[in-house]
């Protein structure tokens, strides 16, 4: 019975191990006053944190990532005039990376919220 109690205990307290390990990334892409498109980096790393980079800079950054022992969630955010195209390559580089995960695509703007709503979807 002592056995099989402490082997409970043990599952679940494995959920609340792996929580701990979690970190995250936010990439904030946006257009700068030249018109060339720029990311920001947030990340719980801090020789990650980078601001105003080129695409091609973050994506090695991205590369790079790795977890704490689990995968690291990534979330997007995007200024409305800023093309999928522009971007599309920081979003394969997250693919491609098995510790990265997407969590959330996003544009500033607000017609994804509006497609929601419409849709009754909730966020």
């Amino acid at each position: 019975m002592t056995k099989h109690i402490i082997w409970l205990a043990l599952l679940l307290a494995l959920p609340m191990s792996t929580r701990a390990e979690l970190r995250t990334i936010a990439l904030d892409i946006h257009r700068a006053e030249d018109k060339t498109v720029k990311v920001s980096i947030y990340s719980d790393v801090k020789k990650e944190q980078q601001k105003h980079i080129a695409i091609a800079k973050a994506i090695d950054v991205l590369k790079e990532a790795k977890g704490w022992g689990s995968s690291v969630e990534v979330a997007v955010i995007t200024d409305g005039d800023v093309d999928l195209l522009d971007y599309l390559p920081l979003l394969q580089a997250v693919a491609r990376n098995a510790w990265l995960d997407l969590a959330v695509l996003k544009s500033r703007t607000g017609v994804g919220d509006r497609i929601l709503k419409h849709y009754n979807i909730e966020q």
